[in-house]
């Protein structure tokens, strides 16, 4: 006998686009069935699924890499039948400091030299030649020919503007 109920579930905490600082977060949710809960599962970041602690009230502790992570949950009954997948987006702030230097006149704003910027966020950075000077390119960590960067930040990330006279 099958039934053709699919079981529940539901992520209470932490709420969506939660930040974290640290990289430990709880996630804590409910999940029900009328046949009866067989086992609740998570997946974060696309990780295969595997069990959480509990069924009817469940939670888990798990360790965030820096930038987005996204939590997934099922729940089974003891049917066999897997629930629709609740999703969680939170993000871990872990940031590192952007190393940025000028080859050649002219100036850069969106960011500075040794500012503090979390990892896994975008960023833009434009360049702009001083008078009598073109920009040339990116160089570093990422290269364009764009005066304007859009970067992911990494750990330990370069940069570099150069720029040529005219």
């Amino acid at each position: 006998f099958r039934e053709s109920t699919l079981p529940l579930v539901s992520i209470k905490t932490p709420a969506g686009g939660a930040r974290f600082t640290n990289n430990l977060a709880n996630f804590t949710g409910t999940a029900s069935d009328a046949s009866g809960l067989d086992r609740v599962e998570y997946s974060l970041n696309g990780s295969n699924f595997q069990s959480v602690t509990g069924t009817t009230n469940w939670s888990m502790a798990v360790n965030l890499t820096a930038g987005t992570n996204v939590f997934r949950v099922r729940s089974v009954d003891k049917a066999g039948n897997v629930s629709s997948i609740a999703t969680r987006s939170v993000f871990y702030s872990v940031t590192s400091q952007l190393s940025l230097w000028l080859a050649g006149k002219g100036t850069v704003s969106g960011v500075t030299n040794g500012q503090h910027l979390e990892i896994g966020r975008a960023y833009k950075v434009t360049a702009t030649p001083a008078a009598g000077n073109l920009f040339l390119e990116w160089t570093g960590d990422r290269y364009s020919m764009s005066n304007s960067l859009t970067f992911l930040m990494q750990t330990n990330m370069y940069l570099q503007a150069n720029f040529v006279t005219n």
